[in-house]
């Protein structure tokens, strides 16, 4: 146990506080917000639309941002990449369908949440897509 300036004793181990550190210092160092900042609308508008937006006919472009905007991040967007989890995900393709939208939409919103998510776990962001065994709910 080592005593803080004040006398007082610390909580917690010094090596809990070093290895914490080192994270923030590592984030910062690769121009990445902390795990606290890592959420699905930061990660899916900084890195994945970024990343593969050039790529795409300008039709999918379109059509692959807009699904993005006005779809998933609006229900999934404000979570914390560690938080985003396959039940979630599933109760927001399963409210897609449940609000008539169609078959075609809702498996491209499927298609698209596997990828950012699969994105985030290639960058080591999120240890597995939790996105990967989705079921397409029936529309």
């Amino acid at each position: 146990m080592r005593l803080t300036p004040n006398g007082s004793r610390s909580s917690g181990a010094s090596w809990e506080a070093e290895e914490k550190l080192r994270k923030i210092i590592a984030a910062v160092a690769k121009h990445q917000p902390t795990a606290d900042h890592q959420t699905l609308t930061w990660f899916a508008r900084e890195r994945f639309l970024p990343m593969h937006s050039p790529h795409w006919a300008p039709a999918t472009r379109e059509l692959n941002t807009g699904n993005v905007e006005h779809h998933i991040l609006p229900a999934l967007g404000s979570l914390r990449l560690s938080e985003v989890d396959k039940f979630g995900c599933q109760i927001f393709l399963n409210d897609l369908a449940a609000r008539g939208f169609s078959f075609s939409l809702v498996d491209h919103n499927l298609t698209l949440l596997k990828a950012i998510l699969e994105g985030a776990v290639e960058a080591e962001l999120i240890g597995r897509n939790p996105a990967r065994k989705l079921k397409m709910p029936e529309n």
